[in-house]
């Protein structure tokens, strides 16, 4: 399929090449520069990539969070406009955050993943975001008030961690060891459980997502952090 907004000549197919090819940065170059054309260029060529990875997140893994559909016209828009300009000042994000494609670009431009792929991952970045701030939302009579955990609080609390941790797997505990107990870096805990630094980011990822998962099906929501 060829996009042809004006100035711009662009593929799926050139989004989706790594390396990156000339056409696809003086694209996201000519964004970060604040130029119309351009800004109206990428909002056009990307917003049914958009569309088709917010429809397809909708009907696979984030169907059943409980958070409204994402594929309406507004959040598309929402999505781009985040992604170009980054985060505005908010109550809630009193410091604004740059363009997301600045950090894409400025990375080694050999390693560089293709835009397509990084539309991808913001787009999930962005779910997530609306999926947690659905579940604050949602939960905010169990929030805590502030006040110190009473004693029986603070022994339910440590039941549930015991519970988690008994339920995880050799390697998720192992990785949560090195770093969050030990206090190991991300390379060292790798060197020392002789892999790379790339699969324990993984590891300590998925290890953590399913230690808090299991906190918040096993433990009163007014005794955790979160």
């Amino acid at each position: 399929m060829k996009l042809h907004p004006d100035g711009f000549h662009l593929t799926v197919e050139e989004l989706a090449t790594v390396p990156v090819p000339y056409p696809v940065v003086r694209l996201v170059d000519a964004v970060l520069a604040r130029n119309k054309d351009a800004e109206e260029a990428f909002y056009q060529i990307l917003l049914p990539v958009v569309r088709h990875f917010i429809h397809r997140g909708n009907t696979g893994r984030w169907g059943p969070t409980g958070i409204h559909s994402h594929d309406d016209q507004d959040t598309c828009q929402d999505v781009l406009v985040r992604l170009m300009f980054g985060d505005s000042v908010t109550p809630r994000n009193p410091v604004p955050r740059e363009s997301p494609l600045k950090a894409w670009l400025q990375y080694d431009g050999s390693r560089r993943m293709s835009l397509y792929r990084y539309v991808q991952k913001h787009v999930y970045w962005y779910v997530i975001d609306q999926r947690r701030r659905h579940r604050c939302s949602a939960t905010d009579a169990l929030a805590p008030t502030g006040e110190p955990l009473t004693p029986e609080q603070e022994v339910q609390l440590a039941s549930c961690c015991r519970k988690c941790w008994g339920m995880m797997t050799p390697w998720q505990r192992e990785i949560l060891e090195h770093v969050a107990v030990m206090g190991h870096s991300l390379s060292e805990a790798a060197s020392k459980l002789g892999t790379s630094e790339a699969t324990a980011s993984r590891w300590l990822k998925k290890a953590k997502a399913a230690f808090r998962n299991c906190l918040e099906q096993n433990c009163p929501g007014e005794l955790l952090p979160f």
